[in-house]
């Protein structure tokens, strides 16, 4: 056993996991997956010529000297299959134009099916420490799978109101931080970050002259509860495209205390748009404010969580899993929810019943 390959194996499983951790894994595969396919064409090809492949393998799989192998190109395949289905759940395809979505997933087909291929021809001597970081990923891939599929209950979640009064794209939301970046952070990790979509495209790549931030700067924001507002911030201002407001991340807020049970926050808001102060009580459905591109953001959003006590990105505080009521899922044919619906990256909705306040 070479020390080459456990430190490759043991940097490569590193790496993972901290981009994993870290709410960046489906960024990285996007441009790790075709690079892989490359380098395994390369690596096989000079295998094969040095006789390190076991070329027999496909033609006689099941001999008894061959079957060492079916673990390692068992646990390759899994791991190919299950990161394939992840990284298409996962892709935010409706930030992207059809096109641009068309080439991501040709090439994530043809490079997963060159490292099927080159999987399937092993080599004579099995790789130990690789085995073990196949199966270490797939554990955390089978995990991620269950999550995705098993959301939060119906009684863990509070529920809300639509936070904006038209049809709007959940860009963050879920219980995996391949689905969530802000999941990564157990602070605000039921984040939920959202756009306002506009023709399927729900990402603010759209700039005109009229509006320098883009198509979800300054859409209404309106209550997704009733309660009454605890906090304030309005003072903020709107940053220039490529630039961050770092000594305010949230940017300009609104607290919402819904009976001193839980808080509703919604950062992010237009400078100058809020219309409530500390004190007022606030109906489900009334305009609060409008979207901006205050605080630590690269782009015009809104962002909203559910917390335990009042305050604005405190430590120590316990942020809570919400569900949407009042909307009916859009985007392949309109599908009105017998339940709350828990938002999820890739999702649209749009409010059951119109709303009119201006």
């Amino acid at each position: 056993m070479k020390r080459s390959h456990i430190f490759l194996a043991s940097f490569a499983m590193c790496l993972v996991w901290y981009t994993y951790s870290a709410g960046a894994l489906t960024v990285l595969y996007r441009y790790m997956v075709p690079v892989l396919a490359i380098v395994s064409i390369i690596v096989h090809t000079t295998a094969w010529r040095s006789g390190e492949i076991e070329t027999e393998f496909l033609r006689r799989p099941g001999v008894v000297s061959h079957r060492k192998y079916w673990l390692v190109i068992a646990n390759q395949w899994l791991l190919i299959v299950l990161s394939s289905y992840l990284m298409w759940k996962s892709w935010t395809y409706l930030q992207n134009s059809e096109l641009e979505n068309v080439i991501f997933f040709g090439i994530l087909l043809a490079s997963n099916g060159v490292l099927l291929i080159c999987a399937a021809v092993p080599y004579r001597k099995t790789n130990v420490p690789a085995n073990i970081l196949w199966i270490l990923v797939n554990v955390v891939f089978i995990v991620d799978f269950q999550r995705v599929h098993n959301p939060p209950a119906l009684d863990q979640c509070v529920i809300l109101g639509p936070p904006i009064p038209k049809q709007f794209y959940i860009m963050d939301g879920g219980n995996s931080p391949l689905f969530n970046t802000s999941y990564a952070r157990s602070a605000r990790r039921h984040a939920v970050k959202i756009f306002v979509a506009n023709n399927r495209r729900g990402h603010d790549t759209v700039i005109t002259g009229n509006n320098p931030f883009g198509h979800t700067f300054g859409e209404p924001v309106i209550s997704p509860v009733a309660g009454v507002v605890c906090d304030v911030v309005r003072d903020r201002p709107d940053m220039p495209r490529g630039e961050l407001d770092y000594e305010s991340p949230a940017g300009n807020v609104i607290v919402i205390d819904v009976q001193s049970k839980w808080f509703v926050l919604l950062a992010h808001l237009q400078y100058d748009s809020i219309k409530v102060d500390v004190g007022d009580h606030v109906v489900q459905g009334q305009l609060l404010a409008r979207c901006g591109k205050s605080g630590h953001t690269s782009e015009p959003i809104l962002h909203l969580h559910v917390q335990d006590q009042p305050g604005i990105y405190l430590d120590g505080l316990t942020y809570l899993p919400i569900r949407f009521t009042g909307v009916i899922l859009t985007g392949s044919g309109d599908v009105a929810p017998k339940l709350p619906v828990y938002p999820l990256r890739n999702n649209m909705f749009k409010p059951a019943e119109p709303f009119s306040f201006e």
